[in-house]
């Protein structure tokens, strides 16, 4: 019984944003990018935007953020947290559409369980 109420609840959830014109954006493989927890901004192909606000703080350079299930790897450069920031360089070319979900490998993500 725990098991299937287990399977039940959705984990915690992080979502890229909005993108300029609603168009997706290409990453290039070895260019950098910000990442930013304003999830008001629109995001191009420089600065992309993260629902996650505590982003910058939980995670350190080294670090890796995969979007679209695993289809764009980006590797964490430097974090502000002042900011909101994090900077980082993509490591393959792929197109990014909007609120594509994101993974956050080895963190532990302080976000509650959805219902």
């Amino acid at each position: 019984m725990v098991d299937s109420l287990m399977r039940s609840f959705k984990g915690p959830e992080i979502r890229t944003g909005f993108l300029k014109d609603g168009k997706p954006v290409q990453l290039k493989k070895g260019e950098e990018i910000t990442v930013s927890t304003d999830y008001d901004l629109k995001g191009d192909g420089k600065t992309i935007t993260m629902s996650y606000k505590k982003l910058p703080v939980d995670l350190k350079p080294g670090n890796f953020i995969l979007y679209a299930v695993g289809t764009i790897t980006l590797t964490v450069l430097s974090c502000d947290q002042a900011a909101g920031t994090v900077r980082c360089c993509c490591e393959n070319t792929a197109m990014l559409g909007e609120r594509k979900n994101v993974n956050l490998l080895g963190i532990v993500v302080d976000l509650p369980l959805i219902y």
